[in-house]
């Protein structure tokens, strides 16, 4: 410990370093104002007068319906690509590549959008100044964000007090968000880790994933002022002791300035999961212990969302069922819907129904828990409409009964919730909601056919029940719209 007191300061704290939510909103902004910016200028220099609905209006509100409007159009655009990815952001090239297409497209949109958009001009050729304007500035931003707030003076210098499963899971989630590390940094979240701390004096001499080992929790203050770090995280496994020195020296990091994370909460915000075999003891990190004053309000709009679409839902499945019914009698004769029982919110059982995709006759096969890619028992009418989860539309009925929502973790079967609450830990808790038509864990993981990646599901899952919002719903709508024009479905 002498030799850490000793040493000299080997970093210098910088006083630009990004936090990771400051690196997602500095994707975010920029891009609208400098959108709303070519747009606001494109209607001074080109569009004389407006039409429709707008005729008449104060500019003012004008300007600002029209920004209202793009602004929208770009966001959900956005959202499918995924712009705001930072790992996507890593690469100037193909970050400024996809936020190009998505402009393009949402500027001609919006240019094209009758009634609210401004009236087309006089010359046709006046018509794609805005989309270029609009494309070639948010692709100029892009290459300056890739090429200038990348670099280590906007990094967050950091160091992990742990070495156990805590620390290897968060080193392993970092590459995965961000890009792989180079020297410890991570450019895509923003964090270049210094090194480790070990909670253990018996594990100062170790390294991990070729990460300097800085001393142990007794040198911690020593390491801190070395290193000069932004931020400590936390990441003591439950066989590791949180012990008063230990406390003590993270409280006196904290009065120099140093901020101070868990892993646990570090691991949610940056990969929107819940890491259920880091959890122990701490039940608060997986299930709200306080709801804002607004959640019934909340609730009850969407069970208002979920009867609107429940009725538009089974309207469609109407107009289906002549269609897959005839499919269904050329190719494989049976029942046209498939019931079967499912664990809703509290465990209790609900039937759910589905269009019949597998052949009526599966006995010759092996009955597997799970359904795995080109799955013999699926017949050529079910594949198809499986890709497009046309399958899943009859289940409409279950939400305007209430057994379902149209957001919320898949309702899984009987015996499988049996055998997957013996073997991961708090899978109950996803029974704490009514189970959704899609959801974050859907849309972020897709399929499971594993013990291994229903854990992954869940942890999706308990991410979602615990931040239920309205714009985690919108998020998670746009994200499903991509995956069924994607195709993706099994």
């Amino acid at each position: 410990m002498e030799e850490v007191m000793n040493q000299t300061p080997t970093a210098e704290k910088s006083r630009f370093s990004l936090r990771y939510s400051e690196r997602r909103w500095l994707l975010v902004v920029p891009d609208l104002l400098i959108l709303n910016g070519v747009m606001a200028a494109s209607a001074v220099a080109i569009y004389a007068h407006t039409t429709g609905v707008m005729a008449g209006l104060p500019r003012v509100i004008v300007g600002l319906v029209w920004s209202a409007v793009l602004s929208t159009i770009w966001l959900t655009l956005g959202v499918l690509v995924e712009i705001f990815n930072l790992r996507k952001a890593t690469n100037p090239l193909r970050s400024a590549f996809e936020v190009g297409i998505v402009t393009l497209i949402a500027t001609l949109i919006f240019s094209l959008t009758p009634g609210i958009s401004p009236a087309l001009p006089t010359r046709r050729i006046y018509l794609f100044f805005f989309p270029l304007f609009a494309t070639a500035a948010l692709v100029l931003w892009r290459i300056i964000y890739g090429l200038i707030f990348l670099q280590p003076i906007f990094s967050r210098r950091a160091i992990i007090v742990g070495v156990g499963k805590s620390a290897n899971a968060l080193l392993a989630a970092l590459p995965r968000i961000g890009a792989e590390p180079v020297d410890g940094e991570y450019a895509g979240v923003g964090y270049q880790i210094a090194g480790f701390v070990a909670a253990d004096e018996d594990q100062a001499s170790e390294t991990l994933n070729g990460l300097t080992m800085l001393g142990n929790t007794s040198d911690l203050p020593a390491i801190v002022r070395q290193q000069q770090p932004d931020e400590l995280i936390i990441a003591i496994d439950q066989s590791e002791l949180l012990n008063g020195n230990l406390v003590e020296s993270i409280i006196e990091a904290r009065e120099q300035g140093i901020d101070v994370t868990m892993m646990l909460d570090m691991f949610e915000r940056i990969t929107g999961r819940i890491p259920v075999t880091h959890i122990g003891s701490n039940i608060h990190v997986i299930l709200p212990i306080q709801r804002p004053t607004s959640y019934r309000f909340y609730q009850f709009a969407r069970r208002l969302l979920d009867i609107v679409v429940g009725l538009i839902g089974c309207i469609i499945m109407g107009l289906l069922i002549p269609i897959i019914w005839v499919a269904n009698r050329l190719t494989d004769p049976g029942d046209l819907f498939f019931r079967h029982q499912r664990a809703g919110k509290g465990g209790k059982p609900f039937e759910m129904i589905k269009f019949r995709s597998m052949l009526v006759d599966t006995s010759q096969f092996s009955d597997s828990l799970w359904t795995e890619a080109d799955d013999p028992r699926i017949t050529p009418v079910g594949r198809a409409i499986r890709k497009v989860r046309v399958d899943e539309i009859p289940q409409f009925w279950n939400i305007l009964r209430g057994d379902m929502s149209l957001i919320g973790p898949r309702p899984e079967s009987i015996s499988v919730v049996e055998e997957l609450v013996k073997q991961i830990p708090f899978y109950r808790a996803r029974h704490a909601v009514k189970p959704g038509l899609t959801g974050w864990a859907q849309v972020n993981f897709g399929y499971g056919a594993s013990v291994d990646d229903s854990r992954m599901k869940l942890e999706y899952d308990l991410f979602y029940i615990k931040n239920q919002t309205l714009y985690l719903d919108i998020r998670t709508i746009i994200k499903t719209v991509a995956v069924v024009l994607g195709m993706h479905g099994r």
